[in-house]
């Protein structure tokens, strides 16, 4: 088993292969697509974000469901709770992002010289282990925008079975609600930010990464016009606030 929690900045990507939607080739059998706006349209909303959100979830994400079926959360890795489900993604549910790749003819294997746990392909002669693992969902979870959040340890019987209960009743609450798209507030904003060059038409052919890139870029572009209006109108103390807040060129992973 792999560590329950793993340190995603040991991977590092061309953000301007991102930024341009170069396929990333991870290794000769796992290349990973970003897919257009009008990609995921295509797809579907939903069933998109239901099937990243199941590859990069980790453990704590699922947790009802794995203490329903007698397993703690707390001491199962992220590589094994993937390894529960991934024979169960077919390329049509993955496509989107790895082509032909079919997870569903991966089975559990053990590698002889080291013991470890992995998802063998015996057609191809090749293994998925947990740091290939991590590989894949860090980059799908940088494309996407996403906040690798670890899996939180709880410990003790009572405080477990209230984190359980706590879980259980807001699932319940939003089982009849309907779906609400992850997307359309953000594309809505974009249309009308001054800042943003697309067209609704132009928009269907931006990359994911670009579009949550340019969100970012609009939030960070306008706070930094408000600290730079303020700290010259004279009524803002600017002593406590970094310099690199006034700089709107910044990197987006800076907050």
């Amino acid at each position: 088993m792999d560590k329950l929690e793993f340190d995603e900045s040991i991977f590092k990507y061309d953000e301007c292969k991102l930024l341009f939607r170069e396929p990333y080739r991870l290794n000769s059998y796992i290349t990973i697509s970003q897919p257009t706006m009008q990609d995921i349209i295509n797809f579907g909303e939903q069933e998109y974000y239901q099937m990243i959100g199941l590859l990069c979830g980790t453990p704590s994400d699922f947790k009802v469901m794995l203490w329903d079926n007698g397993q703690d959360w707390n001491k199962i890795s992220e590589f094994d709770f993937f390894c529960v489900f991934a024979t169960s993604l077919t390329p049509d549910k993955t496509g989107i992002l790895f082509g032909d790749l079919d997870f569903s003819k991966f089975r559990l294997a053990t590698k002889n010289e080291t013991g470890e746990t992995v998802l063998y392909n015996e057609e191809l002669d090749f293994a998925i282990d947990s740091f290939i693992y991590h590989h894949i969902v860090s980059y799908i979870r940088r494309i996407n925008g996403m906040t690798y959040t670890g899996t939180k340890i709880i410990k003790g019987a009572t405080a477990k079975k209230l984190v359980i209960e706590r879980d259980r009743n807001r699932m319940k609450a939003q089982a009849n609600k309907p779906y609400e798209s992850q997307l359309v507030n953000l594309i809505s904003a974009m249309l009308v930010y001054p800042g943003f060059k697309y067209s609704k038409d132009q928009l269907k052919e931006c990359g994911i990464y670009e579009f949550m890139d340019a969100v970012k870029r609009s939030q960070i572009y306008t706070s930094t016009i408000a600290l730079t209006q303020g700290a010259y109108s004279g009524f803002m103390d600017t002593k406590n606030i970094k310099q690199e807040s006034f700089n709107w060129l910044r990197s987006t992973d800076q907050t």
